[in-house]
């Protein structure tokens, strides 16, 4: 018996079922919080990226990043 039989495969299906649905429900609500242009901003350069690997990657921090680049977002 390997692992994608019986109820061990089972009981870890049925964890991974539960925390992706955990994750998704953080994201969405974490996702709502953010400013819609920002997100949406953010979205079409990973897409961009993933269409066309030499466009910049958006999940790789440039090397002149500092905390003076970050923006600070009023709640």
């Amino acid at each position: 018996m390997n692992s994608f039989e019986g109820p061990t495969f089972v009981r870890k299906a049925e964890e991974a079922i539960s925390a992706r649905e955990e994750h998704v429900m953080a994201f969405m609500e974490f996702n709502a919080a953010l400013p819609a242009d920002l997100t949406k901003e953010w979205t079409k350069q990973c897409l961009d990226w993933e269409n066309d690997q030499s466009k910049p990657n958006p999940f790789k921090a440039s090397k002149t990043s500092t905390i003076f680049h970050c923006r600070i977002i009023p709640y």
